[in-house]
Order: C-alpha cells, then structure tokens, then sequence
C-alpha cells in the first residue's frame, strides 16, 4: 500500500541531514549540483565513493549534513545519526543499462572502457557479455539494498585501507536472494522523502522543492547525461534479455513509478492553494509548467518569510554559504577566486532577509562568459530596476537600496536577467561538454548605509 502523505512537507526546515543515494546513471551527477547549492560547503561530505571515504576514518562520517554519493541504501547505517533523510534518483532499467553503456564507451577512465572500445562492442554484446553484465543487471535494486558487512558491530571496510576497501566492495559480499533485496530496495525508498524519476525530471524537482520547502529548483544543466542507443532500434532479442536481467529492476521502478504519481497528485492539490484570481491550476505540471514555477515560489516564500528570526543588519554572502535562489550552476574556481555561475537560463535569483533601512548592496564579479552577456543585462531587486551600466562594471558594483524597495518582513531578492548567456566548454569533469553561463557571483555584503 502506498502512502503518498507518509512523508509530508518540511515547511521550510533543512534537514538536519541529507543522504543522496547517488545510483549510476541516474542524473545523479545533475542533482548534486542543486542539493549543493542549499547547504554550506563545509557541511558537504567530501567523498562520493567508498575508496575515498575510508581514508577519512569512520569518526569523520557523522560532521556534515550533506552526503551525496555511491554508498548504498543502507551504507550509511550507524556511521551518520538516525536523523538523516534520505532521498534517491531513478531511472528505468532498459534505459539506465543504454546509458551505462555510452558513459563506458566514451570515458577513458571507466574500469570497463578498453574492453568495450578495444574490442569494440555493440550494446547487444555489451548486454550478454559475462565482465559486463553486472553493469545492466538490476543495478537498481543491488544499490538500494547494499549495506556493510559488520564485525562485532563495526563495519568491515574501516579495518582496511582505500585500495582494500575498494576490492572488497567488488567482493560478492550480500549474498541473500534477489527477491529479498528487492523487498529491502522497497522498504529504502519507500521510507525516502523523495524519490525522483529521471523520466520525470522536473516534475521530480518540483517535489523536492516542494517537500522542503525550498525556492522552485528552475532551469538546470544537464551535467555527465549519456544518452544511450535507441531502444525502438534494438532487436527483440537484446530487448528481451535486458527485461530478464532486470526483472526485480523492473518491479522496483514500477512501485516507485506509482509512489511519484501519487506524491505529484497530493502536492497539486497543495500548491492549488497558491493560485490566485485569473490562473488556472493545471492538471499537471507540463500543462503550464511557469505557473507550477510560481506556485512553489508562493509555497516556499510563504514558509521563508514567516520564519521567526532577528533580521541582521548587515549580510556576507559567500560562494562557500548555502544560497537560497535558483539558476546558478554549482561552486568552481575561476582564476584565482571561487564563484557560481549563473546560468543555464537568463534569470538568476537570490533570496536574503534583512532588517529594513537604507541599504547598500556591493556585489562582487567573477566577469562575463562573453561580453554579450552584459548588454542588456539587469538586476531587479524587489521588482525595482536597479541602475547599472552592467558593461561598465568592474569586480565590484555597489547599489543604492531605498527603504521604499523593501517589505516590512525584510525580505529582499535580488533578480537577475541577462538578454543571453554563452554557451562554454566545462572541464570539470572527465569529458569536456559544452554548458551555457551567464556572469560569475563572487560574493555581496547588504548592510544599512
């Protein structure tokens, strides 16, 4: 039986901890980038695999509120408090194997990417093949289910180093019967705040947003996406064999299929509180996905405005501190400085409450993507147009900021819209992409004049 109103919004509490269960291929990479934004990133569990964890020592597991990575459903019971919440990405199993499949064949330094790209592979034997079908084969389930195997109430992993540990988790370890580690997938995202489905990418994000209520999740670059073959173009047979290999997959992502519908449903019939005279509520979010936007924006600022706190006088954002907004992309080092990027959209949003006076605002710059971008740019703060010639402007702009801009409850948001961005090659990561950016925030301090 499933309970959609099991796990009801958080009305604007953080959660004291936060645990991505990151399963491969399952647009995890892309939504470490907006989990990241919402927390300090000293609270941010520095390691995302076992092999770099175990250095850490066990004692260092339980001083952050942010972990995001390849450790299992369970992998971390009794390393972290019990009061963590947990959430996890899926995607369909046929889909996820395709796409496994195209992240191996294009990244060198995947653990299979020579037997593939030496002996070139097809998808159909890439699917058969004995060293490789661990990769296609109810990866879903194996994931939530994994837990530590534990000596005398320690976990077996700490009394090894990073290379031990690393060939111990490719050890057959679990051994207990596919059809029991589906029912223990089940109970962990059955128990998990949120479940999002690849899929279903954005109306997943709108419940994220949601269930926190946080600032709407916005526009957001696709980050490591490895499309896979066609499947209308695979044989019957290969088709076949990928459904076999997944059997207890596919009944995973069917229950968790449902469990989304059924979250989606109850939060719609939440946010329809939030329309106001003239709007329609839709039936579901692609039906006017701009006025879902707004009505999680209404649900989030009604929690974020009512918080009971003592207004500070002065504000210090930095790229390192939680940021409360959306359409930027994750923290990087540009130069010498660290900064966000805004982007992949024009419409950039911080959200800050302060106590009302006559403010200045000085806004620190990491520069331009492309000197395009800074013509015709704009900065509204509480729907005022700021004066600024944004093609002028150095490493640093300073704002004038009336007492007449701003609202009783010291709510401020600085809204930035830019008439482009500019499409940029990203080395973060293994494969070059191509990523589109508008300007780089580098900081701002708000404080009375």
């Amino acid at each position: 039986m499933i309970n959609p109103t099991a796990h009801p919004a958080r009305h604007g509490q953080q959660p004291a901890r936060l645990y991505f269960i990151h399963i491969p291929k399952c647009a995890g990479t892309t939504l470490v980038s907006v989990l990241e934004r919402r927390f300090a990133e000293s609270g941010v569990f520095p390691a995302q695999l076992w092999e770099e964890a175990v250095p850490l020592g066990r004692d260092k597991f339980g001083d952050y509120q942010l972990y995001r990575g390849h450790f299992g459903g369970f992998g971390l019971d009794g390393l972290v408090a019990d009061d963590v919440d947990c959430i996890t990405m899926l995607r369909d199993p046929i889909r996820r194997a395709a796409s496994a499949y195209r992240f191996i064949q294009r990244e060198p330094n995947t653990r299979l990417h020579q037997i593939v790209v030496d002996e070139g592979l097809s998808f159909e034997q890439f699917v058969v093949d004995p060293r490789t079908r661990g990769i296609v084969s109810n990866a879903l389930v194996r994931n939530l289910s994994f837990r530590l195997r534990m000596v005398q109430g320690d976990p077996a992993i700490f009394q090894r180093n990073g290379e031990q540990a690393r060939a111990a988790l490719k050890a057959p370890g679990d051994r207990i019967p596919m059809p029991l580690r589906l029912a223990r997938a089940i109970d962990r995202i059955a128990t998990c705040r949120l479940v999002g489905l690849v899929s279903k990418f954005e109306e997943s994000m709108a419940l994220l947003s949601y269930q926190y209520r946080w600032p709407p999740v916005g526009k957001v670059a696709a980050l490591r996406a490895a499309d896979g073959p066609e499947l209308e173009q695979l044989d019957p047979a290969t088709l076949q064999a990928l459904r076999q290999l997944n059997k207890e997959d596919l009944k995973l992502y069917r229950f968790a299929a449902r469990l989304v519908r059924a979250r989606i449903k109850v939060m719609m019939s939440e946010l329809s509180r939030y329309v106001r005279p003239g709007e329609t509520m839709p039936d579901c979010i692609a039906d006017n996905p701009q006025l879902v936007h707004h009505l999680l924006d209404r649900h989030y600022q009604s929690g974020f405005r009512a918080e009971s706190v003592a207004l500070p006088k002065r504000i210090d954002l930095k790229v390192a501190d939680p940021l409360s907004g959306w359409g930027w992309h994750g923290r990087e080092r540009s130069g010498l400085r660290r900064v966000r990027w805004s982007g992949p959209g024009c419409e950039s949003v911080i959200d800050l409450r302060i106590k009302p006076a006559a403010l200045r605002l000085d806004l620190k710059l990491g520069g331009f993507a492309a000197s395009s971008v800074a013509q015709g740019m704009r900065l509204d703060i509480n729907g005022h147009t700021a004066d600024v010639d944004w093609q002028k402007v150095g490493s640093k702009v300073s704002i004038d900021i009336p007492l007449a801009w701003q609202n009783d409850d010291g709510f401020l948001r600085l809204r930035f819209i830019t008439a482009s961005t500019a499409r940029v090659i990203d080395k973060r990561f293994l494969t070059e992409a191509e990523i589109d950016r508008g300007f780089a925030f580098a900081g701002l301090t708000v404080q009375a004049k």
